[in-house]
């Protein structure tokens, strides 16, 4: 991208911080900041997203998959495929509903707080499932 689109586009495009710990991300764009556990739901069958963050009504069939602790994954599904759902729902409540053709640029602070479960892998594994759910680029600070 030439210097001056680069420019422009910075200028455009959304900024989503995140702010990384194991039991919880918060998501802030401008003036709109939300904050989910690190738990999605999926329906076991379909692998269907039924939840994110907050436990889904009792009378729903769902499997709650913690995305940082050790789990006993549904079969076909993949925890990875499971953080870019997440995170795909997080863009989309803070960034996205003001210009949806127009994908958010994503800044992680603290993603070091993963290392220990993620072995150094953190910034490899949160780039390529936020490139998925629709980041035009990814930046991690301190």
């Amino acid at each position: 991208m030439d210097p001056i689109s680069r420019f422009l586009w910075h200028k455009v495009a959304a900024q989503v911080e995140v702010t990384v710990r194991p039991e919880a991300m918060s998501f802030r764009c401008k003036d709109k900041t939300e904050s989910l556990k690190t738990v999605i739901y999926i329906a076991p069958a379909t692998r269907r997203v039924m939840g994110v963050g907050d436990p889904v009504p009792a009378d729903e069939s769902c499997v709650g998959i913690d995305l940082f602790r050790p789990a006993v994954m549904p079969k076909g599904a993949d925890k990875v495929d499971c953080l870019t759902a997440f995170l795909s729902h997080a863009f989309r409540t803070v960034a996205v509903s003001g210009r949806p053709l127009i994908l958010p640029r994503v800044v992680f602070k603290g993603a070091d707080s993963l290392d220990f479960i993620l072995c150094g892998y953190q910034e490899t594994i949160l780039k390529r499932a936020a490139m998925e759910a629709g980041a035009s680029e990814c930046e991690f600070v301190s």
